[in-house]
């Protein structure tokens, strides 16, 4: 079974909804319920005497062995060759591989033939999704397929092709069931969370007066990749009034020099072992050039610190977020507006459900991870920024952030 995968809960919810099996097409999605990061479908039935599928491409059997799957009935599409001359000289992963791809050898060589005739119709991760449903009596079943990935001619193509079934969009059931984690994806985040914390402070122990974001950025790199982890292309990490921009990632200008009374926004997102992590801290080289950046960071701090009180199992996520509100307007920020101030973390783009705004009654439960981020934007100021990941507990929550959540004075 996957390790990702919360199975009670997702039967429990597929049995609420009355869908006889779903159908994983984001690659967020095929990862959790198969364990390997696979474009293209997995299959899940809840009738758990059937067995799962996953349909993906032959380029991609590295992957299904150097995950190990637990998923055994994986069908390829497409057109990859690798050459095979015998065993002699052969490492594991190449002989495992060569066993998964050699019985699709012949089909990947036809498929090439019609390829270069011109002929249309070649099979591919449709005609193979309905090969699979097909075999296990699962074409007229009412079947839930997640629209995240795929197109609207993919879902016009199957349903022409499943015409005995009934079919529903499924998003919401890999939605509620990735709320709470598994045990396997809660360890993750005590190995995950630690590698941002320690780029952050890398890039602290590297800051001066005139180094440029680039430099500082480089620092950041150098750390996360050094601990096994990747930098995501819309990493957030500005100086200044440039902290402003929400979204400023890699490709915007970084010739910028950090000057003495400047703040550094950090709101970085790697990833590790295919799972994404992120949190966030502002930084200040010196004392703050404006009067106003520590009253304001401590009022946002008290709010976050409320969150952290507050949240519990049973407590519905607009309460969590009513809360926050409330203390950082009373503590310091007066006018404060946000329109969340936090949201759930997992397998996906980083974020889950639910997510802590006025207007999500979520009832959160023990295992579920949020990031609580009560951040604050001002024009001539900067962004502030405050993100902490924490663990939903039996009777509270438990911070996984282990770095100080004051602002960070260098």
């Amino acid at each position: 079974m996957s390790q990702f995968l919360n199975k009670e809960r997702m039967i429990r919810e597929m049995d609420r909804q009355k869908i006889d099996a779903v159908i994983a097409s984001s690659l967020e999605n095929t990862f959790y319920l198969s364990d390997a990061p696979l474009p293209g479908f997995v299959v899940f039935p809840r009738d758990q005497k059937i067995a799962p599928f996953t349909v993906t491409w032959v380029a991609y059997v590295d992957k299904v062995v150097d995950s190990n799957t637990w998923i055994k009935d994986v069908k390829y599409c497409g057109t990859f060759f690798f050459e095979y001359f015998g065993d002699s000289n052969l490492i594991e992963l190449e002989k495992n591989m060569h066993k998964l791809v050699g019985p699709v050898r012949a089909e990947v060589e036809e498929w090439w033939k019609l390829q270069r005739g011109g002929v249309e119709g070649v099979p591919g991760l449709v005609e193979k999704l309905v090969l699979g449903l097909k075999e296990r009596g699962l074409d007229s079943a009412t079947l839930g397929i997640e629209e995240k990935g795929i197109t609207p001619r993919m879902y016009e193509t199957i349903k022409s092709k499943l015409d005995k079934a009934t079919l529903k969009i499924a998003d919401d059931v890999f939605n509620y069931t990735r709320m709470v984690k598994t045990p396997f994806e809660i360890a993750l985040f005590r190995e995950g969370t630690p590698i941002v914390e320690a780029g952050i402070k890398a890039v602290c122990a590297a800051a001066r007066e005139g180094v440029s974001e680039q430099e500082m950025f480089n620092e950041y790199k150098r750390a996360v990749v050094s601990l096994g982890g990747g930098v995501a292309s819309n990493t957030i990490f500005a100086f200044g009034h440039r902290s402003v921009m929400p979204t400023s990632g890699v490709g915007l200008d970084r010739s910028v020099k950090l000057q003495r009374g400047d703040m550094i926004r950090f709101n970085p997102i790697i990833e590790y072992k295919y799972h994404p992590f992120h949190m966030g801290r502002t930084a200040v080289l010196g004392e703050p050039r404006d009067a106003k950046l520590r009253p304001y960071y401590n009022a946002m701090l008290a709010g976050e610190t409320a969150q952290i009180e507050a949240i519990r199992p049973g407590a519905k996520a607009s309460e969590i977020y009513h809360i926050c509100d409330q203390v950082v307007k009373k503590s310091g920020i007066p006018h404060y507006r946000r329109h969340m101030v936090g949201h759930g973390l997992g397998i996906g783009s980083a974020y889950d459900k639910p997510i802590f705004a006025f207007n999500d009654d979520t009832v959160l439960e023990e295992g579920m991870i949020f990031n609580l981020e009560p951040n604050y934007f001002e024009f001539g100021l900067g962004g502030l920024q405050l993100e902490d990941t924490v663990l939903v507990t039996k009777t509270g929550c438990e911070l996984l952030t282990t770095t100080q959540r004051d602002l960070w004075v260098i």
